[in-house]
């Protein structure tokens, strides 16, 4: 997503599509919660199937929802500062093989739903997520072209 971002939104060429993902988590960080409060999901967890609610079945409210998307941010992908990152996703790994919980979700009331429903709505899911990947293509080709 970060990549679809940098190259299709901010027009950057491919060359310096290694643009730190810390300059486009301000942008991130608020789509994240928006969908988990409008939609419970976000395209790639709906892609998969996987809804994020609270304990008693109702989608995040904005706080709770931007709280998460921050702390996945800062607990476990570190900034996307290049070795930190490494770092705090190695010990929240090791913090979910330990707990079976994730760091960001261990004090929260948040639930994960992994739904499965007809064999229509997996093959709609399925084209939706080709149908990313070929825009998502055609951004970087034409970018090249520039």
């Amino acid at each position: 997503p970060l990549l679809f971002i940098q190259v299709v939104f901010l027009r950057l060429r491919t060359e310096i599509v290694l643009v730190p993902i810390i300059f486009v988590l301000p942008l991130w960080i608020p789509f994240e919660a928006l969908c988990y409060w409008l939609f419970g999901t976000t395209p790639g967890k709906w892609a998969l199937g996987i809804r994020i609610d609270s304990e008693d079945g109702c989608k995040l409210d904005i706080r709770s929802a931007f709280s998460r998307a921050f702390h996945v941010f800062h607990e476990g992908l570190g900034w996307g500062l290049p070795v930190i990152s490494y770092w705090t996703l190695y010990k929240s790994y090791i913090f979910y093989k330990e707990s079976g919980y994730l760091p960001w979700d261990y004090h929260s009331d948040v639930t994960y739903h992994i739904y499965t429903r007809s064999t229509r709505s997996q093959g709609i899911r399925f084209i939706a997520v080709i149908l990313v990947m070929v825009i998502l293509a055609v951004g970087i080709f034409c970018s090249w072209q520039m």
